[in-house]
């Protein structure tokens, strides 16, 4: 693997799924023809692609679907905790308790980026957490708004109710505060 920062295949392949069920085969094979003329195909889940070539998957879609508001990327990022939750990554999901989501966490976020650290506290009220994204070599607000509602479906699919999210950054640190009734 090169010293650039980047992201597992299966990440961007689920955001071609995210589209497929969201807007139908049609628009799944307008995203592949766009990506082809930008020479960003193929693309294989189990391989490592640079960081770039994630956002540029995540632009098109925005561009083609989401009427180039990045904040709609929350959808895709929701789309995916539900299908990976519910579905291959399953075990992190503890059976209802977020608190044990939460600890492991960090390893869920180094299966799928090649660099940074993923920390987290729990409020000490129980109704929220900090999650700190930090020495990541680059950050973009697309991941930062899938990343946002990620962490808000996963809250949910814990059975969490009147979930928020809020993210800032800072140099090459992100920071996320998750809300929960």
């Amino acid at each position: 693997m090169s010293q650039t920062y980047q992201v597992k295949g299966s990440t961007i392949e689920s955001k071609f799924k995210y589209v497929q069920e969201k807007f139908g085969p049609t628009a799944l094979e307008d995203l592949e023809s766009k990506l082809a003329q930008l020479d960003l195909l193929p693309l294989i889940a189990s391989g490592w692609y640079p960081f770039e070539t994630y956002i540029s998957v995540l632009a098109t879609i925005t561009d083609l679907f989401l009427d180039y508001k990045l904040s709609r990327l929350e959808e895709a990022g929701a789309f995916s905790a539900k299908k990976a939750l519910e579905g291959v990554y399953s075990s992190f999901a503890h059976k209802k308790d977020f608190a044990k989501f939460l600890a492991r966490i960090a390893q869920l976020h180094k299966m799928f980026y090649s660099a940074g650290k993923l920390e987290v506290k729990l409020d000490e009220n129980g109704k929220g957490c900090q999650l700190w994204h930090r020495e990541k070599p680059a950050h973009h607000q697309a991941d930062l708004y899938v990343a946002k509602g990620f962490y808000t479906e996963a809250a949910r699919l814990h059975d969490l109710s009147q979930v928020h999210c809020d993210f800032t950054t800072e140099g090459q640190e992100t920071h996320f505060k998750l809300k929960w009734a």
